[in-house]
């Protein structure tokens, strides 16, 4: 926790004193954007971009998943997970629960850059949908199984989609906001963490009461149910986001 508060303390020094603002707005511009009519109207053009409302809540519902790690699966494996020998130690469902926590950091930290090189020679879409698709099975077998070994793998298959699908998501959200309206998007944008965490929250509720092949499977439909807008959506995504491209490549001409 200290070097993190470090760490905080030195990227504010470096943006407050190095860093130059390239963005500086008239008085006028800035009294109108703290207007409540601006914000309002901002608000509402987000609202009414479809595209940008179906790709936010395929989002939501994919990366919902990623929450039940320390949601239902860790409740979970705390509760159902019998003490097993993994090689020289033997474990529980907790000590379970640290160890997959911390093959996904070190399996990102060590698949980043050799998984971007690979998908590079694929479309975004396909790549997508494949990151998607590794993710939502691994996170689904999470859900009910209880072998030390399994789990590893499942965690390896998912933490490679997770690291196929989030640059190519990360660049379809980037095209989709209209440069006068960013801040509106971005604000909306944010909003996947805060219901994907109210969509792990039910499914830790429904646990109490349903076991645990009830719940994968309604972690598996609520992926499935993200997976099949992506796929439903992305003709239109790729339009966006070329759009968006040629007009970034015209400014900087």
């Amino acid at each position: 926790m200290l070097v993190l508060c470090c760490g905080a303390a030195f990227t504010t020094i470096l943006i407050v004193f190095f860093i130059d603002e390239s963005y500086v707005p008239s008085i006028e511009k800035q009294k109108e954007r703290f207007s409540l009519i601006y914000i309002f109207k901002g608000y509402q053009e987000v609202i009414r971009d479809r595209l940008f409302i179906l790709f936010i809540l395929a989002s939501t519902l994919v990366f919902s998943l990623e929450r039940q790690l320390t949601g239902y699966i860790g409740i979970r494996l705390s509760q159902e997970m019998e003490s097993q020998q993994f090689l020289f130690w033997r474990i529980d469902g907790v000590e379970m629960l640290g160890i997959l926590r911390t093959e996904n950091t070190i399996l990102v930290v060590l698949t980043g850059f050799l998984v971007v090189k690979i998908i590079q020679k694929f479309s975004d879409g396909k790549v997508l949908l494949t990151g998607v698709a590794l993710f939502i099975s691994g996170y689904t077998t999470l859900c009910f199984s209880n072998n030390i070994w399994i789990l590893l793998f499942m965690m390896l298959v998912l933490t490679i989609g997770e690291v196929t699908k989030a640059p190519i998501e990360q660049s379809y959200q980037a095209a989709l906001p209209p440069e006068h309206a960013r801040s509106s998007y971005v604000a909306l944008g944010s909003l996947t963490y805060h219901v994907s965490s109210i969509i792990a929250s039910l499914t830790v509720t429904m646990g109490a009461f349903f076991s645990s092949y009830v719940i994968t499977g309604i972690v598996f439909v609520v992926g499935m149910t993200g997976a099949i807008i992506f796929y439903f959506i992305l003709p239109q995504l790729e339009e966006r986001k070329k759009s968006h491209d040629t007009l970034m490549k015209n400014k900087g001409a």
